[in-house]
């Protein structure tokens, strides 16, 4: 019984002691938000970061060296500050305000006197500016290219059976101008766009899609305009005898196999107007190899400005000249 009664007595006193712990610890919080509520006086450092509009320039800048405000802020703030890795301001002052720095290139300076009222703008909402300890700010801003390429589609299009597309996913506009330092455009042959996804179209699709964006580099267009002319087909098939044309006595010319058979994809409205029995296909001994063997693929120029495709089977013929005497 006694031991029991000194159990108990032990379990209330670890009780009180976590009691006692928490409240403790909700003391040192309460204290420490008030604290950190108040404001105090700190140095305060940040790198610049400005837009320009200097002709022919970079439009954007960090600057070289760092600015320091000394100021007040709360303590959340101040702490928020000490342990950041991003201390960046970002201003927008007058381009007449930045002077070129003689005898070098792409330097530019601006005097903190002239930027004050930007710069208490910039952290009005973070802390009260007492005094601005850099008198300068340089940047280098330098010269920017212009550069006209085309852009590339990136597209994942599945059609249904017997749809397709005539002339593939096109843009508008299909060239853009990009800005930046010439040793940038000079590496740079196509943009790309973000990937464009139909499936199964059976109809002409057309939308917006953006231009994946490239480091250190301004577009004229942000996104273009694409569009997809989707058609219905039907596929006629012939088979087609090879001749040769202009063989002289003394040679022969064959060919193997002597035949193949064509497939065409024509439009719906197309396959009244198209008739690939009448197709014909000759290899011209004038125009060939004299002597030996060689392969040939067969191109019909007249399915060709009629259907929008076509293939044969076999995709390529042995043609093998051989003198008779």
């Amino acid at each position: 019984m006694f031991r029991y009664g000194k159990d108990i007595f032990k379990l209330e006193r670890g009780k009180q002691l976590l009691l006692f712990l928490f409240c403790l610890f909700l003391a040192f919080v309460i204290w420490s938000v008030h604290n950190l509520s108040d404001n105090y006086s700190h140095f305060f450092q940040y790198r610049v970061f400005s837009n320009s509009k200097i002709k022919g320039r970079n439009t954007t800048s960090g600057s070289l060296n760092n600015l320091t405000i000394r100021g007040r802020a709360t303590g959340f703030y101040i702490l928020q500050h000490r342990f950041s890795l991003e201390r960046q301001l970002h201003i927008e002052p007058e381009s007449t305000l930045f002077r070129k720095i003689p005898n070098k290139e792409n330097s530019f300076f601006i005097l903190t006197s002239d930027i004050r009222d930007v710069i208490i703008e910039s952290v009005s909402d973070k802390l009260i500016v007492d005094y601005i300890s850099a008198d300068t700010l340089f940047f280098q801003f330098p010269k920017m290219a212009t550069k006209e390429v085309p852009v590339s589609v990136q597209s994942r299009v599945t059609f249904k059976e017997q749809y397709t597309s005539f002339t593939g996913l096109q843009v508008d506009p299909p060239q853009i101008t990009l800005s930046g330092e010439e040793r940038i455009l000079d590496e740079i042959d196509s943009v790309y766009t973000e990937v464009v996804l139909i499936q199964r179209a059976n109809k002409n699709e057309s939308g917006f899609v953006k231009i994946k964006p490239l480091k250190g580099v301004v577009f004229s267009e942000d996104e273009v305009y694409y569009t997809l002319d989707t058609k219905r087909y039907i596929e006629q098939k012939q088979e087609i005898t090879v001749s040769v044309l202009n063989v002289p006595d003394t040679i022969d010319v064959i060919v193997s196999p002597p035949f193949f058979t064509l497939y065409a994809k024509v439009g719906m409205s197309l396959a009244e107007d198209i008739d690939i029995a009448s197709v014909t296909y000759a290899i011209d001994y004038n125009q060939s190899p004299k002597t030996g063997t060689f392969l040939v693929t067969p191109k019909i120029s007249l399915v060709n400005q009629g259907a929008f495709s076509y293939r044969t089977e076999p995709p390529v013929l042995e043609v093998k000249v051989v003198r008779k005497y």
